[in-house]
């Protein structure tokens, strides 16, 4: 990712430590969209900021880029991601995407990678 894409992928460090990180990229379909591929907090440090702050700088880089939304996916069993993103505005928009399946109580887009593999869509519009 760092090789295509590292003009959108950081880290956090703490004490020259790295202590998170996050990858996205441009839609190649989309130019106005934008996808969050993955974002990581190590155990220590969760509940202190860092993935907000990560979230914080992609989104200005995604507006710098001429974007308007953000994207992202969640697994529907991740419930602390999910309560992550929520609490940072992101919104469930998979009944918009397209069939959706109820798991665990979160709409989620049915086969949305492949047959099986259900995710949640979450999406932020851009200041």
């Amino acid at each position: 990712m760092l090789r295509y894409f590292g003009n959108s992928c950081f880290i956090a460090e703490f004490n020259s430590e790295i202590v998170g990180f996050i990858l996205g990229f441009n839609s190649q379909v989309d130019k106005s969209k934008f996808f969050i591929w993955q974002i990581g907090v190590f155990s220590k440090y969760r509940g202190k900021e860092v993935g907000s702050k990560l979230l914080d700088k992609i989104e200005k880089t995604a507006i710098d880029f001429g974007c308007k939304i953000i994207e992202l996916t969640v697994d529907p069993e991740n419930n602390p991601s999910i309560r992550f993103f929520e609490k940072n505005g992101y919104e469930n928009v998979s009944n918009k995407e397209r069939e959706t399946i109820d798991i665990m109580g979160n709409t989620t887009v049915k086969d949305y990678y492949k047959p099986g593999r259900h995710f949640i869509l979450f999406q932020k519009e851009l200041i």
